[in-house]
């Protein structure tokens, strides 16, 4: 039994062993590693480290924001690891320049960078704003010149700044979070940056309510941007952000940007709603002067305080106090009494003699010479301010107005007081300053708040204020002009009684927010019912006063109507449509080529005429004796026809209707509108017919300047009676506008072309335009064989003229022989002025035998001309060589074919002059 057991157990170990054999060798071989495939390279980003909420690092030194997160949605389409390189915003674009990144990841195209750059497509818009402090009242940026904006430095703000704007002083920063901060600290007034990054800034360091956006300076489109010549990138980019659309964009800027919408409210909103609340001051607690005012006189007593503390900081030492002095822009002084009770300086600083021609050495011994240049009107008052103060020995304040040395009157403000010397004696220290501008400040900003408070005496709004219980102590006329309720039975109800059921919640919580933060709020909107039953929608901003009587607080507001506005919500669509396409055509027109003035206003045309929904949009211009007229542009809706090709040299005397509107419309800058055409008056039926075979039922016309005079007008047909908007005239305007500053660029351009390529002297080509000339003849002829010639001629002892008559003679004779030529050749030749005496024809498609006949018919008209300069009779000859492509050797050698010709010319003036040689020999 043992022998048969292990018999049979054998093969069976037999076998495993051989398993064993085959799985090792089964291990042994080589497998494929999936992992042996390389790993895509990464995208290098390069981007801006201070640009919030766009791209910045944070307090770990990850990179963060909005383009952060785009780019590595990018790189998840594209496969690809995304590594950001962060840097300041100079540092960023000489990156991608440098090739230590392959990507700028957000951007704005300019011209110079197109020349290291090349750009992707737009994946999104932005806008740059000019922000200042909410209670800086200056209505536009143009006022800002007396304060400094900082601008981030080497950023496409600051280019915009320097070309748009270049009398604005600026302080240049290298980050937004600097900027903003010295914003915030007052350092600058101000400051200049992308709106969301602005508004994400100011909500760091600052509340965003005090600052506001003054002026919207561009909206422009933000692309991404690649190393010139890296095509496949691009096209990989561009594809990633086609591929992404608009709504993957707004997920991703969610986080971010609430709104990139820029709200400026108009700079007359804030004083507006100040002197209104402050109108309701006077009425109800008689308080007497204006935020803004004791702002400004907050600044001059600031001022001031500095000023004495400095000149204290410099009674030390007369000598540092004298440097100082010297380069201040008002009078630092000490007065006091002498014995015989007269007025003297002891001190004053060497500007006063600047001022006024007086010495201080003068009013240091007596300072009547001074006080003899107050004007008659403020001199009893200001002896008697001095008078006072030596008395009381107090301080003394005063406001005059002096003589200056230039013969005018100008204000200045003196401010003083008094110090008891070692001996007892009572000496007053003070500062002299001119404040004729701060006098017309106030003068103008008086005649401001008197035009404000005639504003809002005729305004519609309803001023009304509530006890801290919700009653109302007082409320305005206009209340009940607007809501049919009497004033008297109003005061004593409490606010809900006229508030909507649905809104009262929210109005209990504003006055309670109000009341109890103690601060101006603004921007509610309700329903108020009126005395008939209807409801209107109202707004209220308010604030708190003090009852001086009470010490109680109470509620003061200002509420508004704005039924109409709550429906008025499709206009403000369409006047944000209408700026939209306004920047997109001066975009375009700014960028546009020399070749690309009519596509672009064709264009223009064409978007202008679908948005204002019309059937044609179109230009015309004038003759310039105004009888005629041309339509040199047009647009056509689908399945309208074009009148272009049978609207030119319109004869105005054809049409008498037409011709009085079109002399309105030049002499008087007036506009034409026909609403319905089918009304016309009789003496217009031959201008009727005209339009109704045209299809027009509608039309309006505006005028389009040149150069300050109407040269021709931009009008748009209705296919039907159309009711126009009362603005239509203004948006029309402002597209002539721009199409007339489009054609002026135009022309300009055209013009110093034109003066590049010609000479001054004959009007004829120059060699510049020559070579340019032959270089394309002779590409032609290397490709054709279509021959050319020229034809060098030169003006016989033309220097004796010169010397004989003299140079105004000469330039004569240039002028006439230049006219001879351009009379005589086709428009296909070239005549060009070679140097002095001499000049050069290109002939096109042109070979010896007819160019020796042109020379030929040429030299006759030159001998045979009379030509007569100042009474005398000048007998005129010329020379001339001439010489043909095909018989040189390297026919792109120019200058071989030209000395050829020259060659020819001067055997012509060896052998007698006034002949012509054209061949060898």
């Amino acid at each position: 039994m043992q022998c048969s057991g292990t018999r049979s157990a054998s093969p069976l170990l037999a076998a495993a062993l051989a398993f064993l054999v085959l799985l090792v060798a089964m291990v042994s071989l080589p497998v494929p590693a999936r992992g042996d495939a390389p790993a895509p390279a990464p995208l290098i980003v390069s981007q801006d480290d201070n640009w919030p909420p766009f791209s910045f690092s944070d307090s770990n030194g990850e990179a963060q924001g909005l383009l952060i997160d785009l780019w590595r949605e990018i790189g998840r389409q594209l496969e690809r690891p995304v590594e950001f390189r962060l840097t300041d915003w100079g540092g960023s674009l000489d990156q991608v320049r440098n090739g230590s990144a392959q990507i700028h990841g957000g951007l704005i195209d300019t011209p110079t960078r197109r020349e290291f750059l090349d750009f992707s497509v737009p994946f999104m818009e932005l806008s740059a704003a000019v922000f200042v402090p909410s209670d800086l009242m200056v209505p536009s940026l143009a006022g800002m010149k007396p304060w400094t904006l900082g601008v981030i430095t080497d950023s496409f703000e600051q280019a915009f700044m320097a070309e748009n704007h270049p009398d604005q002083p600026v302080r240049l920063f290298r980050s937004n979070n600097n900027m903003v901060k010295a914003a915030a600290n007052g350092e600058v007034i101000g400051f200049v940056a992308d709106y969301p990054v602005g508004m994400y800034l100011l909500d760091r360091h600052t509340q965003q309510a005090d600052f506001r956006p003054l002026a919207v300076l561009y909206t422009r489109d933000l692309h991404a941007a690649v190393a010139k010549g890296d095509e496949d990138l691009l096209a990989a980019v561009n594809g990633s952000i086609a591929a992404m659309g608009g709504d993957s964009l707004r997920r991703l800027s969610q986080p971010w940007i609430s709104s990139q919408r820029v709200t400026v409210a108009p700079w007359w909103v804030w004083p507006l709603v100040l002197l209104s609340t402050l109108l309701v001051g006077l009425l109800v607690l008689s308080l007497g002067l204006n935020r803004q005012r004791r702002i400004l006189r907050r600044r001059i007593h600031q001022r001031n305080a500095e000023l004495k503390q400095t000149r204290n900081q410099l009674q030390d030492t007369v000598k540092t106090l004298q440097q100082v002095t010297t380069n201040m822009p008002g009078v630092v002084f000490s007065f006091t009494k002498d014995e015989a009770d007269n007025l003297c300086f002891p001190y004053i600083s060497s500007r006063i003699e600047d001022l006024f021609g007086i010495s201080p050495d003068t009013l240091g011994k007596d300072g009547a010479p001074l006080l003899q240049r107050l004007h008659p009107e403020d001199k009893e008052s200001y002896l008697e301010g001095i008078k006072r103060a030596v008395e009381i020995k107090g301080d003394w304040y005063h406001q005059g107005r002096f003589l200056t040395v230039d013969g005018s009157y100008r204000w200045f403000e003196a401010e003083s007081r008094p110090q008891r010397t070692a001996n007892k004696q009572v000496i007053w220290y003070g500062y002299f300053t001119d404040i004729q501008r701060q006098k017309e400040t106030d003068a103008a900003l008086q005649a401001s708040e008197s035009k404000f408070r005639a504003l809002v005496e005729s305004a519609n709004d309803s001023i009304y204020t509530l006890t801290s219980a919700g009653v109302f102590t007082y409320v305005s006329l206009n209340w009940e002009r607007e809501l049919g309720h009497p004033a008297a039975k109003v005061i004593g109800q409490h606010f809900s009684q006229f508030i909507h059921p649905e809104d009262l919640a929210a109005c209990e919580a504003f006055v309670q927010r109000v009341l109890t933060t103690g601060e101006r709020h603004g921007g509610i909107e309700y329903r108020v019912q009126h005395q008939n039953g209807h409801w209107r929608w109202h707004t209220s901003n308010a604030s708190v006063v003090l009852d001086e009587a009470s010490g109680e607080q109470h509620f003061m507001g200002i509420s508004r109507d704005i039924t109409e506005h709550r429906l008025s919500q499709d206009e403000i669509l369409y006047q944000s449509q209408f700026q939209k396409m306004i920047s997109r055509l001066s975009s375009g027109f700014a960028r546009m080529g020399t070749r690309d003035i009519d596509r672009m206003i064709n264009q223009g045309l064409g978007q202008a005429g679908q948005f204002f929904n019309v059937g044609r949009c179109y230009l015309y211009r004038f003759t310039q004796n105004g009888a005629a007229m041309s339509n040199t542009h047009e647009w056509c809706a689908h399945g309208i026809t074009p009148l272009l090709e049978d609207q030119q040299e319109v004869l105005l005397a054809n049409l008498p209707w037409s011709q009085a509107q079109m002399k309105k419309l030049i002499t008087d800058n007036e506009v034409l509108h026909i609403e319905d055409v089918s009304k016309m008056p009789p003496s217009a039926a031959q201008d009727q017919a005209l339009l109704t075979d045209q299809g027009v039922k509608s039309l309006f016309c505006v005028p389009m300047h040149v150069e300050g005079q109407v040269a021709g007008f931009l009008g748009v047909d209705a296919m039907e009676p159309r009711n126009w908007r009362e603005d239509q005239a203004d948006l029309l305007i402002v597209l002539a506008n721009l199409f007339s500053e489009a054609q002026g660029k135009h022309r300009l351009e055209q013009d110093l072309i034109r003066l590049a390529a010609t000479d001054p002297l004959t009007g004829l080509y120059n060699r510049r335009h020559l070579m340019q000339r032959m270089e394309a003849m002779g590409s032609d002829y290397a490709r054709g064989q279509t021959p050319y010639s020229i034809i060098i001629l030169d003006l016989d002892h033309f220097k004796v003229i010169n010397d004989s008559h003299g140079h105004l003679a000469g330039d004569f004779v240039l002028q006439q022989v230049a006219q001879i030529l351009q009379q005589n050749i086709r428009p296909s030749d070239v005549a060009v002025r070679y140097g002095g005496e001499e000049f050069l024809l290109l002939l096109s498609a042109t070979e010896n035998p007819q160019a020796l006949q042109l020379a030929e018919r040429l030299l006759g008209f030159i001998r045979n001309t009379p030509m007569t300069f100042n009474g005398l009779d000048l007998e005129i000859t010329a020379s001339s060589g001439l010489a043909c492509v095909s018989e040189v050797t390297d026919h792109k050698d120019l200058d071989q074919l030209i000395l050829l010709a020259d060659q020819r010319l001067y055997r012509a003036k060896a052998r007698g002059r006034n002949r012509i040689e054209h061949q060898e020999g």
